[in-house]
């Protein structure tokens, strides 16, 4: 993980930051959300609430290292083709969701982005706003390529790329997030965007990428 707390002073020490980063994982796991504390993670990293406070303003500072350190701010390849686009950025929401991690993390963050304008800010401008201007770009190359046509609203359609997996997430007693539900909100994108048998061009993607991971794995 790479923080971007501003010490001064003394050099960052990279054993504590990998201790912090290591015990979060650990506690996550363990104890309540309502019993995530500075104290419960200085005290299993092994080091001092000075040394947490040297390199992060607050909890939800370090909440936002650990999501820029585990989780891609550009999740977007460019395939040649929206559908392969879009599958990209959906299936690396749904690996974002299955990690153990974020499913500890995410009511921490939330919670804390609540509580804390400041690290509200760092959320939207350093992960979600990133993400979304990535979408946009793909959106961008699809009406480039011809595709589809200019959009009223691209910023919609960003969110209909990432509203549903959130919602899933952030809600309790919902279906699991699997490969269907990645697969329908592609569709679903395709559909809204006029793309013309959209169940087809998916099949064609999803045959496109199996292709690519069997040859990836003959390779390796």
């Amino acid at each position: 993980m790479k923080a971007s707390g501003s010490a001064t002073g003394r050099p960052r020490i990279a054993a504590i930051d990998a201790s912090l980063a290591a015990a979060f994982e650990e506690l996550i796991a363990e104890i309540p959300v309502r019993d995530f504390s500075v104290r419960a993670l200085v005290s299993r990293a092994g080091t001092t609430r000075d040394a947490f406070y040297r390199r992060y303003a607050s909890l939800g500072h370090f909440f936002i290292e650990i999501v820029l350190g585990r989780f891609a701010t550009d999740p977007t390849e460019d395939t040649g083709a929206l559908v392969g686009d879009l599958l990209v950025i959906v299936r690396a929401q749904r690996e974002m969701y299955d990690d153990p991690l974020a499913a500890g993390l995410l009511p921490l963050i939330l919670d804390a982005s609540f509580r804390d304008p400041v690290t509200a800010e760092s959320l939207s401008t350093r992960f979600i706003q990133r993400q979304r201007v990535a979408a946009l770009e793909v959106l961008g190359r699809a009406v480039a390529r011809g595709e589809i046509g200019p959009m009223s609203d691209p910023q919609f359609v960003v969110d209909q790329l990432y509203s549903p997996m959130f919602f899933r997430a952030v809600l309790p007693g919902m279906p699991p997030i699997d490969e269907a539900y990645e697969q329908a909100i592609v569709t679903s994108v395709l559909t809204g965007l006029g793309v013309a048998h959209p169940d087809d061009r998916l099949a064609t993607a999803l045959e496109r990428s199996a292709g690519r991971k069997t040859k990836s794995s003959g390779e390796a």
